[in-house]
């Protein structure tokens, strides 16, 4: 799970819910069969919110903390059905983890345009800083691509 902490540079006013000593494990699952679960930082800093993202099931979800003793120390989410394997999806949910996929992206003709490509990010002592969504080009590198808008995963026999 991905965890990200949203901090409000707020303290704290009211008292902690003394019910909750040791915190509290939220099932927000409603009863679902397939769930996913994590653990919390705990107890948070003070007042704000974890985003916590599946990277299976790409559900997001935020969960306020107080930075008290009876913040959340972990979450139960029920799954998100993921839509199938040719269905396009949002940016927003595209694998930046050097997973090769499929997205589309208006070319410099402004002509939608689908290609197999990966989120890279990095560079160095021998190359130049790089970060975005990138292509092959030719047998010995690649080429950004100018914001995609959509990616879906490669479909049963597609190479790499």
């Amino acid at each position: 799970m991905k965890i990200e902490w949203r901090d409000s540079g707020r303290e704290p006013r009211c008292k902690p819910d003394p019910a909750f000593p040791q915190g509290v494990d939220l099932d927000l699952s409603a009863g679902a069969e397939k769930t996913c679960f994590t653990e919390l930082p705990y107890p948070a800093r003070r007042c704000g919110l974890y985003i916590i993202e599946c990277p299976t099931c790409e559900l997001r979800t935020g969960v306020t903390t107080a930075g008290r003793p009876d913040d959340p120390r972990s979450v139960k989410m029920a799954c998100k059905p993921l839509p199938p394997p040719d269905v396009w999806r949002s940016m927003v949910s595209a694998p930046m983890n050097a997973t090769w996929v499929e997205v589309k992206y208006l070319d410099h003709e402004n002509k939608e345009q689908t290609v197999q490509a990966h989120w890279a990010n990095g560079g160095g002592d021998e190359q130049p800083r790089f970060r975005g969504w990138f292509r092959r080009a030719g047998d010995s590198g690649f080429v950004g691509i100018p914001d995609p808008h959509a990616w879906r995963p490669l479909q049963k026999g597609d190479p790499a």
